[in-house]
């Protein structure tokens, strides 16, 4: 049965009721495997909320789409453009970025870098 099961759902649990993590080690890992493509970890996953580590290379750009739910982009490393569809809002490392429901964006990586998403349920 375990073979249906990813890799990495196998060794990592993604909901408890109690969870800690290291992001700088998440994304260090992260980073050694996104050479040219962007590379994302769900790191957290339970009652609609959703945690997700993504590295991208500079110039690697995540196309238009919306959330049914609120979500916040946080910028741990680099420098990403997080196009709304009237504005563009530049994220270096601090930056947080919240985001209502079906709000239309796209994140453009200046620079490589590693961003944190938040994924609420939509009420």
């Amino acid at each position: 049965m375990t073979d249906r099961i990813p890799v990495y759902l196998q060794s990592h649990v993604i909901a408890g009721d109690r969870m800690t993590f290291s992001l700088d080690q998440e994304a260090r890992e992260l980073q050694a495997q996104a050479s040219a493509n962007r590379r994302g970890v769900t790191l957290f996953k339970d009652h609609g909320l959703s945690l997700v580590l993504l590295a991208m290379p500079a110039g690697n750009e995540v196309a238009d789409h919306t959330a049914p739910g609120p979500l916040t982009v946080q910028v741990l490393s680099g420098r990403v453009e997080i196009r709304l569809e009237k504005e563009a809002i530049d994220g270096y490392a601090g930056t947080l970025a919240v985001l209502g429901p079906n709000v239309a964006h796209s994140l453009h990586a200046k620079e490589a870098s590693v961003v944190l998403l938040t994924l609420a349920p939509a009420s």
